[in-house]
């Protein structure tokens, strides 16, 4: 499988958008179950042994497609991103950015505060971290708002084969 890809199970169908069930990696690896009787999130996290309740970081993910294949509930479908450059694109949106506005954060609220305010101490870094928090949440709210405003249409995943058809409920 490419690294832009993943497989999941259709969960739900709106107009030309499904919506995918994408269990982690290493999840799924020892089931033998039936793939048009996938299970539940609450099954997952019932077999997922000590180490993974302990840390609770969730298995299972539902994310939104394109529909190019027809794809229906119960289907499993590989799916795949329109290009690598979307990933990297995403990733410094999410990552790269806030990052980096919190280390100006930083920066600013010790030059800020002892130059405007005349903090000293632990007073400044408590504007350090203030400012740090405040830039990074900023950089979320403009990436959020980008992703809006592009109708998220290059960090949509695309529904390109359907692997195995759901048995007909009739």
């Amino acid at each position: 499988m490419a690294k832009n890809s993943a497989e999941g199970i259709v969960v739900g169908q709106r107009a030309d958008r499904v919506r995918v069930r994408i269990y982690r990696t290493g999840t799924c690896e020892n089931c033998n179950c039936v793939l048009s009787t996938a299970c539940s999130p609450e099954e997952v996290e019932a077999r997922r042994g000590m180490l993974g309740q302990l840390f609770r970081q969730t298995s299972v993910i539902e994310i939104e497609a394109l529909n190019t294949v027809g794809a229906a509930p119960g289907d499993r479908v590989r799916l795949q991103l329109r290009s690598d450059r979307a990933i990297v694109k995403a990733s410094a949106l999410l990552y790269l950015i806030p990052a980096a506005m919190f280390l100006i954060g930083i920066f600013a609220g010790e030059w800020w505060g002892t130059r405007y305010w005349g903090l000293s101490g632990d007073a400044v870094i408590l504007a350090q971290v203030g400012i740090g928090a405040g830039l990074m949440a900023l950089s979320f709210l403009v990436a959020a708002l980008y992703a809006k405003w592009r109708e998220r249409a290059e960090f949509t995943p695309i529904a390109t084969q359907v692997l195995f058809k759901a048995a007909d409920p009739r």
